[in-house]
């Protein structure tokens, strides 16, 4: 009895050893896996820390502000409207000024007057821990006194790609003025102002189109000014007038079938003249051949079938008929 007691004290005394050698290992895991966790999270932490750290260079087209003139009072020739800007530094400090590009290329203008200058470009806006360099790193602009010149705006086309017949009418611009600014050479320069209307080939009809405006010097060549209003919409009329068209013929049988016949004529086609907008509307000339009465080879003096109000360069027309052979069946 007393050694069963002592066998039952053994084997509790083991089981609760393992029990709490269980937990023990059990808690020692858990504890690496939370230090190993802790350990990745700071890695990737301080690399992305170290990312941000690191230097970079981007380069970023930025616009040229022209700072201390009063552009209404003055034209500048030769400023670039954007100048390229090697930005350099922290990686996440360049990177934010790219994508935001909260700073400013500038040329102070202030104590320049007329006439040809070089003028250095300066940056503000931009973070102290970000350097940055210029191309170009100067520029090379002249200042004149802006002058305005008025003038009247004139219609031009060309006649040759309307349709045989037409002309245009009296063209009507939306604008009738326009001012052009510029130097003052520039501006004396200045021949006209134009509108060119491009014009369909074969027009026929109407045109209305929105058309930028050019100054242009005495030679038709383009001139770089600035000119108000830019556009005007044009209205080009057509007119349809005298003119010429030829048509086909058309044989048309009567007292037979004129399929049985060989028919040779002297003209396929025909002359028509008089107003465009009749001629538009002729397809063909119709002419009747009557076979009632053609026994053999004969040549006929047939009158064609004239439009009213329409000319044409003849009136009738020779036509020699012939009987086609009727085959034998058998």
């Amino acid at each position: 009895m007393r050694l069963r007691f002592e066998k039952l004290i053994y084997f509790s005394t083991s089981l609760i050893l393992s029990v709490l050698m269980a937990i023990y290992v059990h808690s020692q895991h858990d504890r690496n896996l939370t230090r190993t966790a802790q350990e990745s999270q700071r890695t990737t932490t301080l690399g992305t820390f170290k990312g941000m750290l690191s230097n970079t260079d981007e380069k970023v087209k930025m616009p040229v502000h022209l700072n201390g003139i009063n552009t209404a009072d003055y034209f500048i020739v030769g400023a670039p409207d954007t100048v390229d800007v090697t930005l350099s530094g922290a990686a996440g400090l360049v990177t934010a000024a790219k994508n935001t590009k909260n700073f400013q290329v500038y040329a102070d203008l202030k104590e320049l007057g007329e006439g040809r200058h070089q003028v250095g470009l300066n940056v503000s806006g931009l973070s102290p821990d970000v350097t940055y360099k210029l191309s170009p790193e100067k520029i090379n602009i002249e200042i004149y006194k802006r002058v305005v010149g008025n003038f009247t705006v004139r219609v031009k086309y060309s006649r040759e790609t309307l349709a045989d017949g037409y002309h245009i009418g009296n063209a009507v611009s939306s604008v009738m003025s326009a001012q052009v600014v510029g130097t003052r050479a520039m501006v004396q320069s200045v021949a006209g102002v134009v509108a060119m209307v491009q014009l369909p080939r074969d027009t026929k009809k109407d045109v209305t189109q929105t058309v930028k405006l050019q100054a242009l010097d005495m030679n038709g060549n383009v001139l770089d000014v600035g000119i108000t209003p830019e556009t005007t919409q044009i209205r080009v009329p057509i007119v349809a007038g005298k003119g010429s068209r030829t048509v086909p013929i058309k044989f048309e049988g009567k007292n037979g079938n004129l399929a049985d016949y060989e028919l040779v004529s002297d003209r396929t086609e025909l002359m028509i003249y008089g107003k465009m907008v009749e001629l538009e509307k002729i397809k063909e000339i119709p002419v009747t051949v009557d076979v009632g009465n053609i026994q053999g080879r004969q040549v006929l003096r047939l009158a064609m079938t004239i439009p009213r109000g329409v000319a044409a360069e003849s009136s009738s027309l020779n036509v020699t008929i012939t009987p086609k052979e009727k085959q034998n069946n058998g």
